[in-house]
C-alpha cells in the first residue's frame, strides 16, 4: 500500500514553493463543524442560531481523505453529543498521521472515553470561560462546574497513568465583560490541570450583548486587559504553557505587532499557508480555508470537499496572497501581525 499521507504531503511542500495556484496535491487540515446540537445554551454562542447537521454524504467525503490527512478538527455544537461521533473518531485513528483536535466543553466525556483519548493522538480543547462556578455557569447556562473539573481531573490522572505526551489539552476561553478580570487565573488554572496550551479569543458576532467589550469598546474591561497582558505573556511562559492571545490590540500592542513585521511561514514569502493546505466548514455548510479567513469559496450543500479545493475562488485566494493583494481578503487581525504564524498553517 502507497504512502498516501507522506507522497501528498512531499507534494503539497513542492506546490507552495512553486506558488502553484491550481493543486494536485489534497489538502492536509480540515476543520469541521459537525453540527449546532448542544447539550448547553452559552451566552455568547451564535452557532445555536443555525439549525445545522452536515449531511452524511460529506461525512463519507471526509472519512475518504483520512489518508491524506495531517490534522481534523471536530468542532460543534458539541461533538460529544452526537450519535455517530464515536464512530467518526474511532474511524480517523486507525490513521497514525492523523491528529484529532476535538472541540468540546468537556460535560459529556465518560470514563470509557477518557482512557481512547488519552491513547490515541489527540488534542482535546476545553471551552471553559470561567475558573469559578458563579462565572462559568452564568456564562455557560446548563453546565455544571464541579462536573468538568472531575473530568479535567480524570484526564488528568489518566495522561499520567499512560502517556502524558500522547494527548496534548488546548483551553479555549472567550473573553468577555463576565470573565475579562479572571484572565490571570486562567493561566494558573490552565497550569492546575496540565493544559499545554491556552487559547484567548473575543466574542464572535452578538455585536449588541453587553459582554462584546472589544465590540463595545467598554474602557474598563479594556483598560485592565492592556495593564495584565504582558503578566499573562510572562506566566506562560514561565509555566511553559503555550499562550496563542486572538485578543484585538490597542493602539500600542498593535504597533508592536506591526514592528516585529508579518511572520513569513515559507521561504518564498507567503504569509499565509491556509489556502493550501486546509478547508473550514462553517454551519450551514459554508467554506473558507480558516476560521479567521473573510471570504466564503463555496458551500459544501452544492459541492464536495475536493470540487473545492481547487475552485475558482480559492484560487483568487492563494493569487492574492502570492501577489501581496491580500488585505481586503484576510483578517486584519492576521495582516497586522497580532494572530501568530501557529494559526495560519495546517
Amino acid at each position: 500500500m502507497k504512502n498516501q499521507f507522506g507522497i501528498n504531503k512531499l507534494l503539497n511542500e513542492k506546490e507552495i514553493r512553486e506558488k502553484k495556484v491550481i493543486l494536485d496535491s489534497l489538502m492536509k487540515g480540515l476543520v469541521i463543524t459537525l453540527s449546532s446540537r448542544c447539550n448547553l445554551k452559552c451566552i455568547m454562542c451564535e452557532v445555536r442560531n443555525t439549525q445545522w447537521d452536515i449531511p452524511r454524504h460529506i461525512i463519507e467525503e471526509v472519512i475518504g481523505l483520512f489518508p491524506y490527512l495531517e490534522t481534523v478538527i471536530w468542532q460543534g455544537g458539541e461533538p460529544f453529543f452526537l450519535e455517530y461521533f464515536e464512530e467518526l473518531f474511532d474511524e480517523a485513528s486507525k490513521f497514525s498521521n492523523l491528529k484529532q483536535m476535538i472541540v468540546t466543553n468537556g460535560l459529556l466525556i465518560t470514563d470509557n472515553w477518557i482512557e481512547r483519548l488519552v491513547k490515541n493522538n489527540v488534542e482535546l480543547t476545553f471551552s471553559i470561560d470561567g475558573v469559578t462556578r458563579e462565572v462559568y455557569e452564568q456564562i455557560r447556562i446548563g453546565a455544571d462546574f464541579s462536573c468538568v473539573i472531575s473530568n479535567l481531573k480524570a484526564i488528568r490522572d489518566a495522561r499520567r497513568k499512560y502517556n502524558p505526551e500522547k494527548m496534548s489539552l488546548r483551553l479555549h476561553v472567550v473573553v468577555m465583560r463576565s470573565n475579562y478580570y479572571q484572565l490571570l487565573d486562567f493561566i494558573e488554572f490552565a497550569r492546575e490541570y496540565g493544559f499545554n496550551a491556552v487559547h484567548l479569543i473575543s466574542m464572535w458576532g452578538n455585536n449588541n450583548s453587553a459582554e462584546n467589550i472589544f465590540h463595545n469598546r467598554e474602557k474598563k474591561a479594556l483598560a485592565y486587559i492592556d495593564t495584565v497582558r504582558e503578566r499573562i505573556e510572562e506566566k506562560a511562559k514561565r509555566y511553559s504553557i503555550q499562550l496563542l492571545n486572538s485578543l484585538p490590540c490597542n493602539e500600542k500592542h498593535a504597533g508592536s505587532a506591526q514592528e516585529k513585521g508579518i511572520d513569513y511561514i515559507a521561504d518564498n514569502g507567503l504569509f499565509c499557508l491556509l489556502p493550501w493546505q486546509q478547508l473550514n466548514i462553517d454551519p450551514g455548510g459554508g467554506v473558507r480555508p480558516g476560521c479567521l479567513c473573510l471570504k466564503n469559496i463555496g458551500n459544501i450543500l452544492n459541492n464536495g470537499l475536493k470540487d473545492l479545493w481547487n475552485n475558482e475562488q480559492i484560487q483568487v485566494y492563494r493569487k492574492k496572497i502570492i501577489d501581496y493583494e491580500y488585505k481586503s481578503w484576510c483578517n486584519a487581525a492576521c495582516v497586522s501581525g497580532q494572530i501568530g504564524k501557529e494559526l495560519k498553517s495546517s
